[in-house]
């Protein structure tokens, strides 16, 4: 089981399924060892637990954006 599984089940999934407005039964499916959520759940249950991921650019001077 990932982290981000670990910390679900940590704040009670019942209660983590009602804060992200997701069922309980597919949280659980999709916070298992080796399964791949969408970013869209990853992202809900993030915010459902105090936390937001944030995208920072890779700063390459090879490439132009």
């Amino acid at each position: 089981m990932g982290i981000l599984g670990r910390m679900a089940r940590a704040h009670r999934m019942r209660r983590l399924a009602q804060q992200t407005g997701l069922g309980e039964k597919s949280l659980y499916k999709s916070m298992r060892a080796g399964a791949r959520p969408e970013v869209g759940t990853v992202i809900r249950v993030l915010g459902a637990l105090g936390y937001r991921l944030q995208v920072i650019p890779v700063e390459d001077e090879g490439n132009e954006r």
